[in-house]
């Protein structure tokens, strides 16, 4: 019987790996990001830590400043492929404006992309993060093979309020995946099942690995702006995406929701002495309850 030692020399060590992270801490970020000169109306981005943040150089991230505008960057790193290991995407986003009709979405892409030239058709190979239009709040999750897109047949419903999410989408080399959002699991399954895609016989691989994955971008419209993207992680270790999250978004999200609810407290006393000194009686409503906690413990 071999020893415990020989076993452990003889298992393939593989070395868990950050491809991409980006927390836009300062200007320099803009020589990172490469904005597409494709011709369309672009709107700006500056830096911003939102009205409600926690430390106000960790929380910053870019925020979209002009309305009804295309914001179209994107960054590229090492190339990599995720046949052996996970690929595990991860970033928040704050609506800050309350989204009306615009996209929050990120897409990855390979190495070979034509930043200055990137658009709605560079290809890409995931597409992932919330898309909201008046009714429609969709979270998408979208595939991309060989020109066609495969997009997730579960509709998940996406956060809308104001403040900051944390959305994580993870696939797996053996053809699974998974997608949280404030890393509470909103879906599991298998690639080919729940994106209606088929084993690919020709590379013999699940269609949701890839050769060559080397850049991230932004590629959305809004008719109002004041979203604020940050965290931008690309790994392989699940443990790792849970550990920067536990740093920048937990305390952030508790944060807001403390001034969120302070800021209103001192709104509705502020309105119920208004309507008093008017003469008026104030009423009270079943709206003045906190907001339920969403999400779980990192």
């Amino acid at each position: 019987m071999k020893s415990r030692l020989t076993l452990l020399l003889t298992l393939p060590l593989f070395q868990t790996k950050i491809h991409f992270l980006e927390e836009f801490d300062d200007e320099s970020w803009r020589d990172r990001w490469i904005q597409s000169q494709f011709p369309k109306n672009y709107g700006t981005w500056n830096l911003s830590s939102g009205v409600y943040h926690d430390d106000a150089a960790r929380d910053q991230g870019i925020k979209t400043m002009t309305n009804s505008s295309f914001y179209t960057i994107s960054a590229t790193f090492p190339r990599f492929s995720n046949r052996k290991t996970s690929l595990i995407v991860q970033f928040t986003v704050k609506h800050e404006q309350e989204l009306d009709c615009g996209g929050g979405y990120i897409k990855i892409m390979p190495s070979t992309i034509d930043q200055h030239q990137f658009n709605d058709k560079t290809p890409y190979h995931v597409m992932f993060g919330p898309d909201i239009c008046n009714s429609r709040k969709d979270l998408q999750v979208i595939i991309n093979q060989h020109g066609r897109q495969y997009p997730l047949k579960e509709i998940l419903r996406c956060a809308w309020d104001d403040l900051t999410h944390l959305y994580t989408l993870i696939l797996n080399p053996n053809g699974t995946y998974e997608v949280r959002t404030d890393w509470l699991r909103m879906g599991t399954g298998y690639v080919e099942e729940d994106f209606d895609l088929d084993w690919d016989w020709h590379e013999h691989k699940h269609q949701s690995l890839f050769k060559d994955i080397g850049a991230v971008g932004i590629d959305i419209w809004q008719v109002k702006s004041g979203s604020i993207f940050d965290n931008i992680l690309i790994t392989d270790d699940l443990e790792e995406a849970r550990q920067h999250a536990k740093k920048t978004f937990e305390p952030l999200r508790r944060a807001e929701r403390t001034q969120r609810d302070e800021a209103f407290k001192k709104f509705r006393t502020e309105r119920h002495e208004e309507i008093r000194q008017q003469g008026g009686e104030v009423k009270r409503r079943g709206w003045a309850q906190k907001a339920k906690r969403h999400g779980e413990e990192l």
